[in-house]
């Protein structure tokens, strides 16, 4: 995980996850804009929720570049 929003935030491109929020109990998807991190955080722009946001590591279910092209499956049937 660590790798991808190293990634990400040297290629100024947002991410995508599933955040955990124990105080709410909920899960909630994110893209965010990761402005700094560290071993356990990071500080970036929310989008769901249009303002600055930290985030806990371990809070994180699942992650992945945002804007992902799908991937295109080939027409078998085509003549």
């Amino acid at each position: 995980m660590l790798k991808l929003l190293k990634k990400a935030k040297e290629e100024n491109r947002p991410v995508e996850f599933i955040y955990y929020s124990p105080s709410s109990n909920t899960c909630t998807k994110r893209k965010v804009k990761v402005l700094s991190l560290n071993s356990t955080h990071l500080k970036g722009y929310c989008y769901l929720r249009n303002s600055l946001r930290t985030f806990s590591l371990d809070q994180i279910l699942a992650i992945q570049p945002a804007n992902t092209p799908s991937i295109k499956r080939k027409n078998h049937f085509s003549a």
